[in-house]
């Protein structure tokens, strides 16, 4: 298993433990990791993290977020999940 996927998989414990700070700073490390190499499956993960930072109250980083999943999923043809984050 690489280390992204170690990441990405650690971040999701700690989520479901309700650690949501340390498992925020998982995933941001995981995207910034694999920054240009993410497949369509990791997409959501920057609107995860959107919803991580909206909930701990750093909204502009959250939009950041968001604007970077609604601009992967129009480049990869996903038109519909766009659109959904965009109205969220």
């Amino acid at each position: 298993m690489s280390t992204a996927a170690k990441l990405k998989k650690r971040a999701i414990e700690l989520e479901q433990k309700k650690q949501f700070d340390r498992a925020l700073a998982l995933y941001v490390q995981f995207l910034q990791e694999s920054d240009g190499s993410l497949d369509d499956a990791d997409i959501p993960l920057y609107n995860r993290v959107g919803d991580l930072l909206l909930r701990s109250g750093n909204v502009a980083d959250a939009l950041s977020n968001y604007e970077k999943a609604v601009d992967l999923y129009a480049e990869r043809g996903f038109l519909n999940n766009a659109i959904a984050l965009c109205n969220k």
